[in-house]
C-alpha cells in the first residue's frame, strides 16, 4: 500500500535506534552469556506448515467503508480483481405529481481516496455500472457471492484514481459547490425516470428495494492497480441524484450509498503460488499469503516440550519476504495476525494480540506489522508475531504442540501480499526463535 502513516514512520524510526539493542540483548549473546545468568536462545525449534486458500471470506454485513476496485496481476500470486455490489437509502420524498416535471438527468457520485493506491501509479480506470436484478440478503454474504445484476451497463466512466481534479458544481438553488476526490457517472436516464414516476417507492422501503435493488460496479485498470471506493468521506456520502425541474425551477432527489460488499475473483492460472498450495513439503522451500480471498500460512510447532521445566521468556515467529524480479510490482500486506482454532473450530486471535493490541497501543515491533530488512545479502520486508503468551498457556495446560494461521489484518481492504522464504531456506527461512531460562 502506497500511503504515507505518521504511525508507521514514527515507528520506523523507533526501531531504528533500538532494534541493535533489543537483538543483542533478547535473541543473541553479544552482552548477556548463556552460561553466566542459565539463559538460552535458540531458533532451530522444527516447524512444519503450508500456503492455504483462504476459506469462506465473510463481506457482508460489514462496518467498512472502505472498498476495493481493480485489478491486479503478477507471476507469484496471479490474478485478483475486487468488484462492488451496493445498494440506496430511500428518500421518503418524492414528485407528488411527476408527470408536472421535466426530469434531466441521473448520476451516480462516489468518494475515491486518491491518497492510496495498490499496484501501478496513475494508471487508467473503465468504470462500469450495473443494475441489480436481485436484492441484498439479510443473511451472511461472502467474498464469492454474487448477485444477479443486467447485462446491460447503466453507465461507465474513464478516468485515473490518483489525478482527479476538483469538481465545481451548480447545484439546484443556483448554490456552487466545489467538491473534491469525487467521480461523477451518468446514468441511464431511463432509470431515472422509471424511479421518478414512482411516488409511493420513494417514500417506502420496501417498495423501493423492489423497485431499484442496486448497483453492481467494477473498474477495469489499464494494467495493475487498485484503488479505494468509499462509502463516505468526512460526513459526504457517496450517492445517486436525480435531477429534474418544473419550470424554471430546479430541484434534486438524492439517495445515499447504504449496505455494501466486496466480491473477490482470484486466477491461479500459471501463477507460482498455484504449486504450492496445501504441500507441507514445498512449505520448506517458500510460503505465500495475500489479502482479499487469497491464501494464509499454516504453521504446526509439533513439539516444544523442552520448554515444560524452563521459563519462556520470549517466542517470535520471523518470516522474511523473498527478493524477487523488480520488474512487477509488489504490495505487501501491512500487517499479520496470528489465530488458533477453537473447540468448535472457530479461529480465535492469540492472547499476545490482545495484549499487543490493548496494552501497547499498536506498537510495531513485536506484532505483525512488516518492516524492512537487510540481512545476509537481502532486503525486503520481516514479519514478527510475538506467541510468547501462546505458549506460556499452552505449557501451562501441559499441551506441547499447537498449530496457527498467519492472515493478513483488513484482509477485505488490503490486498497485499508475499512470497516468504520458507521453514527449510537455507537463506533467512521461517523461524520460531526462543528465549528461556531455567526455573529457580
Amino acid at each position: 500500500m502506497k500511503k504515507i502513516n505518521i504511525l508507521v514512520f514514527l515507528a520506523a524510526i523507533f526501531l531504528l535506534f533500538t532494534e541493535s539493542c533489543i537483538k543483542s540483548t533478547l535473541f543473541g549473546d553479544e552482552i548477556i552469556q548463556n552460561d553466566e545468568i542459565g539463559i538460552a536462545y535458540i531458533d532451530t525449534t522444527t516447524l512444519k506448515g503450508k500456503t492455504v486458500k483462504c476459506d469462506s471470506l465473510l463481506v457482508y454485513p460489514n462496518y467498512s467503508i472502505y472498498y476495493l476496485l481493480g485489478e491486479l496481476n503478477n507471476p507469484i500470486t496471479g490474478k485478483a480483481q475486487s468488484s462492488l455490489f451496493c445498494n440506496f437509502y430511500s428518500t421518503y420524498s418524492a414528485v407528488e405529481d411527476p408527470d408536472s416535471v421535466t426530469f434531466d438527468s441521473i448520476v451516480l457520485t462516489m468518494n475515491i481516496d486518491t491518497s492510496t493506491y495498490f499496484g501501478k501509479k496513475g494508471e487508467e480506470h473503465h468504470l462500469e455500472v450495473y443494475e441489480l436484478e436481485e436484492s441484498f440478503s439479510t443473511d451472511s454474504l461472502y467474498s464469492d457471492d454474487i448477485l444477479q445484476y443486467s447485462s446491460l451497463k447503466a453507465g461507465e466512466l474513464d478516468f485515473i484514481p490518483g489525478e482527479l481534479d476538483s469538481l465545481t458544481i451548480i447545484e439546484p438553488g443556483d448554490d456552487t459547490i466545489t467538491y473534491t476526490n469525487i467521480i461523477r457517472i451518468k446514468l441511464d436516464d431511463d432509470l431515472g425516470k422509471r424511479l421518478l414516476q414512482d411516488t409511493a417507492a420513494l417514500k417506502n422501503d420496501t417498495l423501493f428495494n423492489d423497485l431499484f435493488k442496486g448497483f453492481y460496479i467494477k473498474s477495469t485498470p489499464v494494467s495493475n492497480s487498485m484503488f479505494y471506493m468509499m462509502k463516505r468521506n468526512d460526513d459526504y456520502y457517496s450517492r445517486m441524484e436525480i435531477y429534474y425541474s418544473k419550470g424554471t425551477k430546479h430541484a434534486k432527489i438524492t439517495f445515499l450509498m447504504h449496505n455494501a460488499f466486496s466480491h473477490f475473483d482470484h486466477d491461479y492460472s500459471n501463477a507460482e503460488i498455484s504449486q504450492y498450495f496445501d504441500d507441507e513439503t514445498k512449505a520448506d522451500s517458500f510460503l505465500f499469503i495475500q489479502g482479499m480471498a487469497g491464501s494464509d500460512i499454516k504453521v504446526s510447532i509439533p513439539d516444544f516440550e523442552f520448554l515444560k521445566d524452563k521459563v519462556l521468556n520470549k517466542a517470535e515467529l520471523n518470516f522474511y519476504t523473498v527478493k524477487e524480479n523488480e520488474n512487477f510490482i509488489i504490495d505487501y500486506p501491512q500487517r499479520l495476525l496470528t489465530y488458533y482454532t477453537g473447540e468448535d473450530g472457530e479461529q480465535i486471535k492469540i492472547e499476545d494480540l490482545t495484549f499487543g493490541d490493548n496494552i501497547l497501543q499498536n506498537q510495531y515491533f513485536y506484532f505483525g506489522y512488516g518492516t524492512d530488512y537487510d540481512e545476509e545479502g537481502v532486503k525486503g520486508k520481516k514479519y514478527i508475531l510475538n506467541i510468547t503468551l501462546h505458549l506460556k498457556e499452552m505449557i501451562e495446560k501441559g499441551q506441547f504442540s499447537t498449530e496457527l494461521t498467519i492472515k493478513p489484518e483488513r484482509r477485505t481492504g488490503d490486498p497485499g501480499s508475499a512470497k516468504f522464504y520458507g521453514f527449510k531456506s537455507p537463506k533467512l527461512r521461517a523461524r520460531l526463535k526462543l528465549l528461556y531460562s531455567n526455573k529457580n
